[in-house]
């Protein structure tokens, strides 16, 4: 399934040759990854306790192969909070493998055919303001159903994950145009890796805010300050 979706993604950066202005390829995935919590929750009666359950199995069998002492109330509230974002992540999860899929294969096309091409297509990745929209009501949404495993609650991880997305794209751009040092790119980077989801929720309210303000406006390289 996820190669056929690949093919389809394809296909349409093939017809749509804009593809970095509408970002199509970027609602589409999101679209696609917003099925599985969909599907989930629509299979299962209760998605919390099923998580629950296959997490609890698998840590039950790793701590009889280990000799480790653990606290039993430790590993349960640890557990609920896992199975509460597990299939959150798993959307979330299925979003990145698209995009990523789909990236790398516009950067080995975009080398061998047209060099630099892939970036000046990543950053000037813009959200739309009636995709700007949506991400806001599914965010709401979530916040007024916050009871946790709600399927709200889950789009809300697909939603994160893309406008991150397009805000990393425009702090990509921000750094080419103004020239800023390249280690608070790599900050970023690395923060993602150590505290994703702060960083993601920055990236994304970044984003949808831009969709507004369109904050790209007052990149000015250093050369053109004063003219």
């Amino acid at each position: 399934i996820g190669v056929l979706v690949c093919v389809a993604l394809i296909n349409i950066l093939r017809v749509k040759m804009q593809w970095h202005k509408e970002a199509i390829h970027t609602y589409i995935a999101a679209g696609m990854a917003c099925i599985v919590p969909i599907v989930i929750h629509w299979m299962l009666n209760d998605p919390v306790a099923w998580w629950l359950e296959q997490l609890g199995n698998i840590f039950q069998q790793t701590l009889k192969e280990s000799t480790l002492s653990t606290d039993s109330d430790d590993i349960e509230q640890m557990l609920n909070i896992l199975a509460s974002s597990m299939t959150g992540m798993v959307a979330a999860a299925v979003f990145v493998s698209l995009i990523c899929s789909l990236f790398l294969g516009r950067w080995w096309q975009a080398t061998l055919y047209n060099p630099g091409g892939f970036r000046e297509e990543f950053v000037s990745l813009k959200m739309d303001r009636r995709v700007a929209i949506v991400a806001l009501i599914i965010i709401v949404l979530a916040m007024m159903f916050s009871h946790q495993g709600e399927l709200f609650s889950d789009l809300t991880f697909v939603v994160i994950t893309g406008c991150g997305l397009f805000g990393l794209a425009m702090i990509h751009d921000w750094m080419a145009k103004t020239q800023v040092n390249t280690a608070w790119l790599v900050a970023i980077y690395i923060m993602l890796f150590i505290v994703a989801k702060p960083v993601m929720v920055l990236l994304a309210l970044i984003a949808i805010s831009d969709a507004w303000m369109d904050y790209r406006r007052y990149f000015v390289k250093p050369d053109n300050k004063d003219s």
